[in-house]
């Protein structure tokens, strides 16, 4: 299980006060006595971790030998557009961006990061721009960590975004009365991938809001029911606790068991997409991931230890 220390979890729920929890490096130091470089290099852990992702842009670069060797051919026009003769010309030794005068600024980094991957540059420094929290990092806040000890971590003003954070991604399970509400049994649109059209749907499901334990058994059921050989189509389950489990907490429910093993998430191949007869719709209720993909089933593991 995913573990952040004090200075992480600071940095996350600054991270959870900006607008689409994506802010500026700057605004993001867990203190005031947090150094720029002790907050970057935080940033990068989290990075790491999977809990956020960041823009980050050329700061410090320097020619290499292949680069040097380059200049020195006599087809050298042929090989490199003159912005980046101009860039290579530039260094003499390590440099900036900023030194780069004779090149647009929105025109540099793209340049820089063409050379360094033809090996043309080396990029020594790099700054970290924009910040934001990734999906995973979503689902790790809301149902993963678990505070624990005596010493104070967060001032109220960060308290007061995770609580925001938790009215914004869960709603609310309960009316004005304070009643829990109750899960509808009605029964999802029928429109089924070709392997499972011909079952329907059990009526039965669960009464209170269902845990992770409750959402893995449920997935049994659905398997089971339809015959999916335990591939069972997400938007099966969708549909199911669809009523009552919110789309949002459900895929940060199956993004937790997937990345504690509990269960599996894979994609539908594109090679597949037709023979089995799912609409559009179908396809787009799988669990989104960060690179814009769709996990499309939910498996459970031969060996797979429930939670408590």
């Amino acid at each position: 299980m995913t573990a952040v220390s004090a200075a992480e979890l600071k940095f996350l729920l600054k991270l959870l006060g900006c607008d689409g929890y994506r802010g500026a490096i700057a605004t993001l130091s867990p203190s005031g006595k947090t150094s720029a470089a002790q907050r970057d290099r935080i940033c990068r852990t989290l990075r790491e971790k999977g809990l956020v992702a960041y823009d980050e842009q050329v700061a410090r670069f320097a020619i290499t030998p292949q680069g040097r060797t380059l200049l020195a051919l006599e087809n050298k026009n042929l090989l490199v557009t003159p912005d980046e003769r101009r860039v290579l010309i530039t260094c003499k030794g390590s440099t900036t961006p900023g030194k780069l005068s004779k090149i647009t600024a929105t025109a540099r980094q793209s340049i820089l990061t063409a050379l360094a991957a033809r090996g043309l540059i080396k990029i020594s420094k790099t700054t970290i721009k924009d910040v934001w929290l990734t999906a995973n990092g979503k689902s790790f806040l809301l149902y993963e960590y678990s505070p624990t000890g005596s010493h104070p971590v967060a001032t109220a003003t960060m308290l007061g975004h995770y609580a925001q954070f938790f009215r914004r991604e869960l709603g609310t399970s309960a009316d004005c009365t304070g009643k829990t509400a109750t899960i509808s049994h009605a029964q999802p649109n029928q429109s089924d991938c070709a392997q499972a059209s011909h079952r329907a749907i059990p009526s039965t499901g669960p009464t209170a809001k269902p845990d992770r334990r409750a959402v893995v058994q449920c997935i049994q059921q659905l398997d089971e029911a339809l015959g999916t050989g335990n591939r069972l189509p997400i938007f099966h389950l969708r549909e199911k606790l669809k009523p009552w489990l919110p789309s949002d907490e459900l895929d940060g429910m199956l993004r937790a068991l997937h990345r504690n093993n509990r269960l599996k998430l894979s994609a539908l191949p594109a090679e597949s997409q037709d023979t089995l007869g799912c609409t559009p719709q179908q396809q787009a209720a799988g669990v989104l991931q960060d690179d814009g993909d769709r996990w499309f089933f939910v498996s459970i593991p031969l060996v797979n230890t429930e939670e408590s």
